[in-house]
């Protein structure tokens, strides 16, 4: 039986190196805001990302909310199907899913996820996804990390722990949680994934 205890992954650059182009996916996200008159000038973002004034639009004509959606998930679904998986997870993943509850946390979208997890040989070793679509843009950082501890509320707070990338640091003190840097060499503090095992 395993111990109530969690540990929450950051998919992108963490788990599998992922080169998805923001700047690409912000203006695909522009450009369809511009099509479907959302938007008129770059001005109207107001210092948002597309991205992030597309989340913020409460009100869209018709489909246009899903069928940005279905946009958005093209795009990603092709970056994820060239994501390389970290050589050690499928051995550190195999060991700590006998003993955790693993979550994944990424900011693509829930298909491409599963896709890329599957591609990668680890999907099997995970008990909950957090998909982009449920947190990316939403005011608070911290939103996907809550969720991931929602769904297993009798694992206390005290109790996970989150591996990411370093930018990732500042949601972590946020909610509280112990956070381990992997991915940038002169901030990580997992050389390898295999260190979370010592």
């Amino acid at each position: 039986m395993r111990m109530e205890q969690g540990i929450i992954f950051d998919l992108e650059n963490v788990l599998l190196t992922i080169d998805i182009d923001e700047n690409a996916k912000n203006r695909l996200v522009y450009d369809f805001l511009r099509e479907r008159k959302y938007l008129f000038h770059p001005d109207d973002l107001k210092g948002k990302t597309p991205l992030e004034f597309a989340a913020s639009l409460s009100c869209w004509h018709e489909h246009d909310g899903e069928i940005l959606e279905q946009e958005i998930g093209k795009f990603e679904r092709k970056v994820m199907l060239e994501a390389k998986c970290d050589s050690s997870a499928p051995g550190v993943l195999s060991m700590l899913s006998l003993r955790y509850r693993l979550v994944v946390l990424s900011r693509s979208r829930g298909d491409g996820i599963v896709k890329a997890l599957g591609n990668a040989g680890i999907r099997q070793f995970f008990d909950f996804i957090v998909p982009g679509e449920k947190w990316v843009g939403h005011p608070s950082r911290t939103v996907g990390l809550e969720l991931a501890m929602e769904k297993y509320p009798e694992i206390s707070k005290e109790q996970w722990c989150y591996v990411g990338a370093p930018p990732s640091r500042e949601a972590a003190v946020q909610c509280g949680l112990r956070f381990y840097a992997f991915g940038d060499p002169p901030l990580e503090e997992l050389e390898d994934l295999m260190d979370i095992l010592l």
